[in-house]
């Protein structure tokens, strides 16, 4: 994976790997999720959490 130097980027990087995931919500929970995306992106997950959330309204999803 290239190094992410601005937020921006970073957020539609993980937005991309949402919509991969989201493809089988029943496997996935919202907080596997974030476990994950903290894994895979090396940021902690209260950072992963926030970036979720921005990524869930960016994409109009409830809650």
């Amino acid at each position: 994976m290239p190094i992410v130097s601005s937020r921006v980027s970073r957020i539609d990087e993980i937005e991309k790997f949402y919509k991969e995931v989201d493809a089988k919500p029943q496997e996935t929970t919202i907080a596997d999720f974030v476990k994950q995306t903290a894994k895979k992106f090396d940021i902690t997950e209260q950072n992963a959490r926030t970036y979720v959330y921005k990524i869930r309204k960016r994409l109009g999803a409830k809650g």
